[in-house]
């Protein structure tokens, strides 16, 4: 027996308990193989939109978010194009070809107000927004730093300053690193690599030296010194 609501309407149920037989329904009454290449195609958009979602939430800038909302919008019109079959199609596409035309409008007014990388991105660097290789907030930046947050230099000063404000210079050194970064796994492996260093200094150089891989979808890749601007190569 379905359930009602609070307002005494059916509630809709998440499972129809009859099986699909590997079927699944497009807008009307027809009905594809799971594996078909339109649920396929559909699935992946929604797959994007769902980054785009991510992207939307964690985002700072209004203008961005409400940018992104837009494209969404467009994603849900494209996907039920996708999930329209030729014969059964009533009406004209959801998605009009001056969305497209709006979105190419959008790309080259940001791109006249980006500077793009000149080498391979590694995607996932921070979603809180961090930046740089000390991963400065930019509110913490804008206090604590001088100069370039992405320049090592300035970066390592910048830290050096936060550090000591947070209770290094006088000596509560784990409570400064734990100040920089609430998390008290990295607080023990940065006192513990520290130590190494301290009884033998000549580690360094096997710490600087060490080769960074990232894996990717095309195979393991090298993120040279310089990277960046040095692009990112097959791993040896």
């Amino acid at each position: 027996m379905q359930k009602e609501t609070a307002a005494g309407k059916p509630r809709t149920k998440l499972y129809t308990g009859v099986g699909d037989a590997g079927y699944t329904g497009l807008l009307g009454r027809d009905r594809v193989p799971k594996y078909d290449i339109r649920p396929e195609a559909y699935g992946t958009v929604d797959e994007a939109s769902a980054a785009l979602g991510l992207a939307r939430a964690t985002v700072g800038d209004p203008h961005t978010a409400e940018v992104i909302l837009g494209i969404q919008r467009d994603l849900y019109a494209m996907m039920a194009d996708l999930a329209t079959l030729p014969e059964a199609t009533t009406r004209p596409p959801w998605l009009h070809a001056q969305s497209t035309e709006c979105l190419e409008a959008l790309i080259a007014r940001l791109e006249s107000t980006v500077d793009l990388p000149p080498a391979f991105i590694v995607s996932g660097d921070s979603v809180a927004g961090a930046q740089g290789p000390m991963q400065f907030m930019p509110a913490t930046w804008a206090r604590w730093g001088n100069g370039d947050v992405q320049d090592p230099h300035h970066a390592i000063y910048g830290a050096a300053r936060y550090l000591a404000a947070s209770g290094a210079a006088d000596g509560r050194l784990t409570d400064a690193l734990f100040a920089y970064n609430n998390d008290n796994r990295y607080v023990r492996a940065v006192n513990l690599y520290a130590g190494l260093l301290r009884r033998t200094p000549l580690l360094f150089r096997a710490f600087y030296h060490w080769q960074v891989y990232y894996r990717s979808a095309a195979g393991d890749l090298l993120l040279p010194e310089g990277y960046p601007t040095v692009p990112a190569a097959p791993r040896p």
